[in-house]
């Protein structure tokens, strides 16, 4: 099993390999849109604006790369932080730039102004817990609700996400795990997550090994 992580000028790249080396599964920095097709599964990180991300993609050809081996092929893909919200139809972030559109909803901004006399921060910086929508779904084995995770963000998909795997509640809730299908992501750095983080991304190359093994182009 070989997993991809896509390198179009906006990812943490290395912490998220030195997670996977550190979980001894093979990872290799893609250079090139068409070398995804040379992977079991695609991990999609992201730091920095939406905009310049999708524009990004765009001229690297990495946009028609993905929706033919992750759309198409049904190849998994783990999305991370803005790599999250490119699923997304847009973002408040960056008016009239479109994203992927492969998830029925839009980024929007994480709680900020006043409550009562108390200041509400802007970006969450910093631990934070999820809550389990979906107990049982692959991604969240032996996590438990309550479980702590680390966010760097201004943006996130609304709790009203129709694929919400998890939520969290930073002064109101929104999405912080997400699934549909083939597709995957979390609003926080797994990668920096700890003991947590590592379960999930063993979680997702379980997820990437069940779906090879199958012999289908579709994830179980």
């Amino acid at each position: 099993m070989r997993i991809g992580i896509v390198n179009y000028g906006m990812g943490n790249l290395g912490s998220v390999q030195s997670a996977l080396n550190f979980l001894n599964v093979e990872s290799v920095v893609t250079g090139t849109p068409e070398e995804l097709r040379e992977f079991d599964g695609l991990i999609l990180p992201g730091v920095g604006s939406f905009g310049k991300a999708m524009d990004n993609l765009r001229a690297g050809g990495f946009v028609e790369a993905l929706q033919l081996e992750v759309i198409e092929k049904k190849k998994p893909l783990f999305a991370i932080c803005l790599g999250m919200h490119l699923l997304a139809r847009g973002s408040s972030e960056s008016d009239g730039i479109e994203g992927l559109g492969w998830i029925n909803s839009c980024v929007v901004p994480v709680a900020d102004g006043w409550r009562g006399e108390h200041p509400v921060r802007r970006p969450q910086v910093g631990w934070n817990t999820i809550s389990r929508l979906v107990p049982e779904h692959g991604m969240l084995s032996r996590i438990e609700d309550g479980e702590m995770v680390y966010f760097d963000h201004s943006f996130a998909l609304p709790a009203s996400c129709p694929d919400a795997l998890a939520q969290t509640n930073y002064f109101g809730s929104f999405t912080s795990m997400l699934a549909k299908d083939n597709i995957f992501g979390a609003q926080f750095h797994p990668e920096k997550s700890q003991r947590t983080g590592l379960v999930m991304l063993r979680n997702f190359t379980n997820i990437v090994l069940s779906s090879k093994s199958a012999g289908v182009e579709q994830c179980c």
